[in-house]
């Protein structure tokens, strides 16, 4: 069976809401999903193609040729867009048109384009009337982070759904996963991908070292630990992120400690409870600016050394005895 709606996990509500559209043939032709990366906007629009494309239910039964195709992405009823390089280009969006101006194989024929908000200008004016006008038994399905990233001009011509980040419940049905990694991945399926591979547990040490030599009077500047970290972009980022949600549990801890994201890092912690939450909020700050930083493709390693510094000379302000 190649019925993609079961490997959805969450969204019940926007589930149910698009079955019942297409069963009742009102579906709107022209979608934006916007929610958070990772949390299976992409795999919900799939499922809503195969739906519309099936041979013999409006449900999708997920064993016919045209359930099949669409699950593997193989299908002369699918066109799938991502961006190139940086961006979503003008030949892209002339394949799209070119695509939908064929005629209509199947039941349906559906556009996806993920990372719509990286359209640039001239490809997003190429698409504008067929957006508006789409041909009929054709659906596009925007994807992107909000619907403010996207150009008014596109966002205007299309029916917004919101997703927002997953349950616990759904991120974890069935597997034994650590409740910091749940926790940790913010709702994301990407993360909690991420966060579960053997490698994490040793990124969330490496994290956790940088993070105490913050206000570890005694140790030297780590700029070899930190070059090591920056090798690997992705790893990075991930350092970072980790970087933020100590922070946040560092704050979270003075009220209320079942609510911290890394509770087994809570003896680590303790020996930093004396910050004060403008120290805080500011070294959050720095670690937001860091985390664009290396999106942006900004040396990574000096930004990480800087954001070092800055946040070793604002703790140092305050007296923290480590322990």
């Amino acid at each position: 069976m190649a019925k993609i709606i079961e490997k959805i996990r969450g969204h019940k509500v926007q589930l149910k809401r698009f079955s019942e559209r297409v069963q009742d043939e009102k579906l709107g032709q022209t979608l934006l999903f916007v929610g958070p990366e990772g949390i299976g906007k992409r795999l919900v629009a799939k499922a809503i193609a195969q739906s519309l494309v099936c041979e013999i239910s409006q449900n999708a039964c997920g064993s016919c040729g045209a359930c099949t195709r669409i699950e593997k992405e193989q299908s002369e009823s699918l066109l799938l867009i991502k961006p190139t390089g940086t961006g979503i280009k003008v030949d892209q969006a002339r394949d799209v048109i070119h695509f939908t101006s064929l005629k209509t194989q199947g039941q349906a024929r559906c556009v996806i384009i993920n990372d719509a908000n990286k359209l640039n200008h001239q490809a997003a004016n190429a698409l504008l009337k067929t957006l508006e006008e789409p041909p009929e038994k054709t659906y596009f399905f925007l994807i992107a982070p909000s619907h403010q990233s996207v150009l008014m001009t596109i966002r205007s011509r299309a029916q917004v759904t919101r997703f927002g980040p997953l349950d616990q419940s759904d991120l974890s049905p069935n597997e034994q996963i650590p409740q910091w990694v749940i926790e940790a991945s913010g709702g994301r399926l990407d993360r909690l991908g991420f966060l579960s591979e053997p490698e994490s547990l040793e990124i969330r040490k490496r994290a956790l070292a940088l993070f105490m030599s913050l206000t570890d009077s005694n140790l030297s500047r780590p700029f070899e630990t930190i070059k090591e970290v920056c090798k690997d972009k992705t790893e990075a980022i991930q350092i970072t992120r980790l970087l933020q949600q100590f922070v946040r549990d560092l704050a979270v801890m003075k009220y209320d400690a079942t609510k911290m994201i890394h509770k087994d890092l809570r003896p680590h912690f303790e020996q930093m409870q004396k910050l004060s939450h403008s120290s805080l909020d500011l070294l959050f700050l720095h670690l937001k600016e860091l985390e664009r930083d290396i999106e942006r493709h900004v040396d990574r390693t000096l930004s990480m050394e800087e954001f070092w510094l800055s946040g070793r000379k604002e703790l140092s302000k305050e007296t923290v005895c480590p322990g």
